[in-house]
């Protein structure tokens, strides 16, 4: 799988919003590489208390993200 969309994602993760930090996985490379997009507005949950006046996606979401990512590389081939 080069690409998966939303619904290809949540199929394979069974986190839900807002902890579905995964939106797109834009390209991968078998057994190197893979990317992904997680849209980030100043809308979200996690937005409003961190930091005020000066939001930042929490470092431990990008982590979470990061895995989110990983899993669906790890599991591509299947």
């Amino acid at each position: 799988m080069s690409h998966a969309g939303h619904n290809q994602i949540k199929a394979r993760i069974p986190h839900r919003y807002p902890l579905l930090l995964v939106d797109r996985i834009t390209g991968q490379e078998e057994g190197k590489r893979a990317t992904g997009i997680k849209n980030v507005s100043i809308g979200e949950p996690y937005m409003t208390g961190h930091f005020p006046g000066y939001p930042v996606m929490p470092g431990v979401l990008i982590v979470e993200a990061l895995c989110s990512a990983e899993i669906m590389f790890a599991f591509s081939g299947q």
